[in-house]
This record gives structure tokens, sequence and C-alpha cells, in this order.
């Protein structure tokens, strides 16, 4: 059985990941997984979620035992592994480079498009 000073620590780690690699600060984890959307696998979204219900009812006392400690436990560890595998440098340039990418197709439909009307009207 996990203790509640332990899973709020374990959270507190957690927390300080998802503040760090993706930049979520403010609400529940259940929150933060909803917001993290397609940036987090859907196991990680739910074991996220999962352990926010465990930390809801660690604070109470007769609904401490409701959830398993090994189950929360494995939770909070795939999260941490997952979290801590997460290159913000990278996640940085794989966006740049995308925004880059997109704006570059633009141009060239762009240009594309204005040499084809040209030759439509005769002017190239």
């Amino acid at each position: 059985m996990i203790t509640h000073d332990d899973l709020t620590a374990r959270t507190g780690r957690i927390e300080s990941l998802l503040r760090d690699r993706l930049g979520l600060k403010h609400g529940s984890l259940g929150r933060r997984a909803a917001r993290a959307g397609r940036r987090l696998p859907r196991a990680i979204r739910a074991d996220l979620c999962r352990i926010g219900e465990a930390v809801q009812l660690s604070g109470h006392p007769r609904l401490r035992h409701a959830s398993e400690g090994g189950e929360i436990t494995a939770a909070c560890e795939r999260v941490e592994q997952h979290l801590a595998g997460i290159d913000v440098r990278d996640r940085r340039i794989g966006a740049a480079l995308g925004l880059a990418a997109v704006i570059g197709f633009n141009l060239l439909v762009v240009a594309v498009l204005f040499i084809a009307v040209l030759r439509w009207r005769g002017l190239a």
C-alpha cells in the first residue's frame, strides 16, 4: 500500500516534470493530461488520470484504501520514465523545422500558382 506522503512526493516529481518538459503548469494531473493532448501517448494520459484520482482518494480517510498501491506505483514509474525521456530541445527544434517546412511548401505553392496564372494570361 502506498502512503499519502509517498504519493504526494511522487506526484510532486511528476508535476515538476510536466512543468519542465511540457510546459504544463496549472491544474490537476487529469487536467494537465487533457491539455497535453497528443504530446503524450494515450496510456500515459490514462496513467496520469489514474494517479490524480488516487491522490484525491488518498486524502480521504475511509476511501484511502480503495486504490491499489502496486498499480499506482507502476503508473507513477511509467509516467516518470516517459517524461524524463522527453528532450525539450529536440521538441523545439522539431517544431521549428515543421513550421519552416509548412512555410516553404506554402511559398512553393504560391509561386507555382503565380507562374500558372502568368502563363494562362500569356505574360510569361
